[in-house]
């Protein structure tokens, strides 16, 4: 019996980790739209095996797009997927699926498979932003984000001070 617990534990791992890259890259294609995430989380969810066989996703039932609430840490799942900002990944093999785990041993016993289900996980996107402001080649980094007039090294190219703030100061 301990070799198929292992075996279910392993597979109980490997779902995990699927899980896990199928709501990562599921995430990513919310830049574009509901269905390149739809597609994203089937696509990885396929390379990644879970006892030997490629985890095979369910849009309707195993992936679901909504948003992620930082405040409550709570995931709500819509059908704007315009305004959406994470995705809901389940993953689950099962009898009713014919993709449960087989038992060498148990089978003994009368159990011939074991069903793992439950595991998910939740990616949220943080969409880049634009950024319209020219920084100087000549900037000095270790400025960044000093209140304005703090005064940086003369040990520079122009072995003159920089200061933070604006450009002509």
């Amino acid at each position: 019996l301990g070799v198929d617990v292992a075996r279910v534990q392993m597979a109980k791992t490997e779902l995990r980790t699927a899980v896990d890259s199928a709501a990562r890259y599921a995430a990513i294609g919310l830049d574009r739209d509901g269905a390149t995430a739809i597609s994203n989380a089937t696509d990885i969810a396929s390379h990644n095996k879970v006892d030997g066989q490629p985890l095979a996703l369910v849009a309707a039932e195993d992936i679901f797009i909504g948003n992620w609430d930082d405040a409550s840490r709570t995931f709500t799942a819509t059908n704007d997927y315009a305004t959406a900002n994470a995705v809901q990944v389940f993953g689950r093999r099962t009898a009713k699926r014919h993709t449960a785990i087989p038992l060498t041993f148990a089978s003994v016993l009368g159990l011939n498979s074991c069903d793992i289900k439950g595991d998910y996980a939740i990616a949220k996107l943080t969409r880049s932003i634009n950024v319209n402001q020219n920084v100087p080649a000549t900037a000095n980094p270790f400025l960044s984000g000093m209140p304005y007039g703090s005064v940086a090294s003369q040990i520079n190219p122009h072995h003159n001070p920089d200061y933070a703030g604006n450009a002509s100061a």
